[in-house]
């Protein structure tokens, strides 16, 4: 059966290559579920000048890139892995070979340089799940490649921007394609994302401290760990999950296993929980029993946020709070695949085609239950900010404070639409507000010009002109600004009254509105600006008497 590639997927291909054609490094960002690795697969089976190295976080991550390699290409695997060698045979190299960044760079990179002790054999370095790539490790290992001067860097992942802000440029010249949550979504290859906020009284984040720009894992893990939390966290999963597949996140091993342990309390046997530190063959059951139902509720600590696919999740919980934009796409990036069969079919071949098909499929959207406490001065992350990422913040902030207000789920994009919409009305509002304070304002300035007359302060002649036209609307305009209202003035008494108003602007003398106190109290009117100022205080701190 042959493989058909994605329309998006063809052009990432096609953008990566122009991109290495022209920069010595690229980087392809794509959302978690849209075949990162088919991709992948198919840029390294394109390489025919050198070898490919394909370099891993993760052991866990180097058996489902073998396999799709070994579906997607024609050319031999090979495994640079703890006890397994790529090159056992000198005669026989593959050309494509898969390894785990500690096994390369430990020990002084002696795996590294074993390897690849010709550079000049190695056309290409692809590095899976590249938001790692800026560390020391991966910087070395480039370094080496590098060593060949036409050799060339992909960096691969879902989330480019990382936790502690170190800047991918150092890394990568380019960025050679990206297509993220919010574009995949509406064009119908992932499913819609539910947002579902449930508050648990007295979980307070607001002294846990920041460390390299996320939640402090002990500070986060001491609050997570408290048994009455937990309960908080575990009775509203059940009920609200129900019986669709759930995917928990938590901050520690002690909180996993004791939300394990209640859950199953509540419910005899329907979670598995795992951790980096499980048994490999141990974590292959639970995995196997989430994926084929045997248990309903997989609890997981930093296991799954890369890697892990399962495309039966139809809920994540997200008891593990984060200020990190890349680690919340990376745990809510684990539910969002459609099931399979559902969006590659002659049937849907346009985004409202398997936008149906996925509204009529048994996962019709993920729903994201994000169990909320006072955060204090931190700005967690929430599917708002992800499927809301450009818009400002203050529409961001509202649509998180609605999903808060609302009792059940909300649809982000429509949520977000509701912020907006709320958001200008409540501008238009102000601004009517506004117009009518200033229409007030120049009502009240216009009462207060004709309640005194000028020509008598400043001791002038306003004997109207016979047939003189009224004053022009723009001597009326000039005056109002002096303070003198000119609507019933002639046009000849008005020009009279605005030369006096500029020459006493320019021979320095008060305005007319502190000639007018001035006069009232007895007081000479041809005295400075600051005269009159002094003369003024004087009058109101006496009561104006």
């Amino acid at each position: 059966m042959t493989f058909v590639l994605r329309p998006y997927q063809q052009d990432a291909i096609q953008c990566v290559k122009q991109s290495l054609i022209d920069n010595k490094s690229s980087l392809l960002v794509m959302a978690t579920g849209l075949g990162k690795s088919v991709v992948l697969s198919k840029i390294a089976d394109m390489a025919i000048r050198g070898r490919v190295l394909i370099i891993a976080h993760r052991g866990e991550l180097i058996k489902q890139l073998c396999d799709t390699l070994e579906s997607m290409t024609s050319k031999e695997i090979g495994v640079e892995m703890a006890e397994f060698k790529a090159d056992q045979r000198w005669w026989d190299k593959p050309q494509i070979v898969v390894g785990t960044i500690q096994t390369l760079t430990n020990n002084g990179n002696k795996r590294l340089e074993e390897l690849v002790n010709d550079p000049s054999e190695w056309s290409l370095l692809v590095i899976d799940e590249a938001h790692h790539a800026p560390a020391k490790t991966y910087r070395r290992l480039v370094k080496h490649m590098q060593e060949n001067p036409n050799h060339k860097t992909l960096g691969v992942t879902a989330t480019p921007d990382r936790a502690d802000e170190l800047a991918m440029g150092a890394v990568f010249d380019d960025v050679a394609y990206s297509y993220d949550l919010a574009e995949a979504i509406p064009d119908g290859w992932l499913v819609p994302i539910r947002q579902r906020s449930v508050y648990v009284e007295g979980l307070d984040y607001s002294t846990v401290r920041t460390t390299a720009g996320d939640l402090n894992g002990a500070d986060l893990s001491r609050v997570m760990e408290e048994e009455r939390h937990l309960h908080a966290i575990a009775a509203p999963t059940l009920e609200l999950a129900k019986d669709r597949q759930t995917l928990v996140f938590l901050p520690s091993i002690r909180s996993a296993e004791l939300l394990t342990e209640i859950l199953n309390r509540y419910e005899p046997d329907c979670a598995r929980w795992v951790c980096g530190k499980t048994p490999p063959l141990e974590r292959y059951h639970s995995v196997q029993d989430f994926k084929e139902s045997r248990a309903r509720i997989l609890v997981n600590v930093g296991v799954f946020t890369e890697g892990f696919d399962a495309p039966s999740t139809e809920v994540v919980v997200l008891a593990r709070p984060t200020k990190s934009r890349s680690l919340f796409c990376q745990m809510v990036g684990r539910g969002t695949r459609p099931l399979p069969g559902v969006v590659d079919t002659d049937d849907a071949d346009s985004p409202a085609l398997r936008r149906a098909a996925i509204a009529s499929s048994s996962k019709p959207f993920l729903e994201v239950l994000d169990f909320v406490g006072n955060a204090g001065r931190h700005k967690l992350i929430t599917p708002m900010d992800i499927l809301g990422g450009k818009q400002p913040d203050e529409v961001v902030s509202l649509a998180n404070k609605i999903a808060a207000d609302s009792e059940g789920s909300v649809d982000p994009d429509e949520t977000l639409a509701e912020a907006i919409e709320e958001l200008r009305l409540k501008r238009e509002e102000e601004e009517r507000r506004e117009t009518a304070r200033r229409a007030k304002l120049v009502a009240k300035a216009k009462y207060d010009t004709k309640t005194f007359n000028p020509f008598d302060v400043l001791d002038m002649d306003n004997a109207p002109t016979p047939s003189a036209p009224p004053a022009s609307t723009k001597q009326i305009a000039i005056l109002l600004k002096f303070g003198v209202d000119a609507t019933d003035m002639d046009n000849k008494q008005a020009q009279r009254l605005v030369r006096t108003c500029f020459g006493r602007v320019k021979a320095g003398l008060c305005s007319i509105k502190q000639a007018r106190i001035l006069k009232k109290h007895g007081h000479p009117t041809d005295v400075t600006r600051a005269e009159a100022a002094s003369i003024i205080d004087t009058i109101a701190a006496n009561g104006w008497k």
